[in-house]
């Protein structure tokens, strides 16, 4: 299961290369994804200890994001645009 949504993130980004917040999003769907498949190897083998890196790493990719997010509406609010093409938003 856990590939399928790496997978759907991958397709997302392949579409909406873009648009930074979709692509933010997709980014996203792809590490639940992979905490998914974290997930589904610790009830394999039978360790808490993977269940505890993954609530861990989606707390941080949590975190992550929404400083994405708020650097991308600061750019928008100051530039006007956040589009990929033709300007260099970092610099």
């Amino acid at each position: 299961m856990g590939i399928k949504i790496i997978i759907i993130g991958i397709i997302g980004i392949i579409k909406n290369r873009w648009n930074w917040i979709k692509m933010i999003m997709c980014i996203e769907i792809m590490w639940i994804g992979c905490m998914w498949s974290m997930i589904e190897i610790s009830l394999f083998i039978d360790d808490i200890k993977t269940d505890i890196a993954t609530i861990i790493i989606l707390s941080i990719g949590g975190t992550e994001t929404g400083i994405g997010l708020g650097i991308i509406i600061s750019t928008l609010r100051q530039k006007g645009t956040i589009s990929i093409t033709g300007r260099n938003i970092i610099g």
